[in-house]
């Protein structure tokens, strides 16, 4: 049983405080390219949502896929910096609207080699956007019971996702939210990255 629906953002926040690291974790291994992506919570008038962005068509990898707002990060920068900056190029959030919870476990992509730093953030409201075309093609919010259907994929499955408005989320994504119900919900199962 869900109680998505009497949480706020400040719940989300005293949940997930526990079971994320104030700081960005390092990845045992330094191969593959390095990325970090920002989960969004904001109130909305139906609840707390999670913002997600569909990439733009275009030749790089994950091209037209759902994802968090985010990317490779920079020499010189931090996960966290880079997890911002690219939530305002990509979105038009600035950093000074983001309220940092913390850091999930680093993971991988399972085929395309990339190690991605997830960071959670709240906002105090739905700020306005202003996507970067050449980036993102759409940025949609989605409710935070999205994440009770995450338990509903099937794991075996070919290419296991769920669809939401159309939209198809799963590979990373898919198991960044699959980890956020688990740790909103004290299951004690840390994101394992698998």
């Amino acid at each position: 049983m869900n109680d998505y629906g009497q949480m706020n953002i400040a719940e989300i926040r005293r949940r997930l405080a526990g079971s994320l690291s104030v700081t960005a974790r390092d990845c045992e291994s330094n191969t593959g390219v390095r990325a970090a992506v920002m989960i969004l919570f904001a109130p909305s008038k139906a609840g707390p949502a999670i913002g997600l962005i569909r990439r733009a068509m275009a030749p790089e990898l994950h091209s037209g896929q759902v994802c968090f707002p985010g990317g490779k990060i920079e020499p010189g920068e931090t996960p966290l910096q880079a997890a911002l900056r690219e939530t305002e190029e990509e979105i038009g959030v600035p950093a000074n609207l983001v309220e940092i919870v913390g850091h999930m476990p680093v993971t991988r992509t399972k085929t395309t080699g990339f190690v991605v730093w997830p960071v959670v953030g709240t906002l105090k409201e739905e700020p306005p956007i202003e996507i970067a075309p050449a980036e993102v093609a759409e940025f949609f919010w989605v409710p935070l019971d999205i994440l009770e259907r995450v338990r509903e994929f099937d794991p075996g499955a070919s290419r296991p996702g769920i669809v939401f408005e159309g939209k198809e989320i799963w590979g990373l994504t898919l198991r960044i939210l699959v980890a956020l119900n688990r740790n909103i919900h004290k299951d004690n199962l840390l994101f394992d990255g698998t």
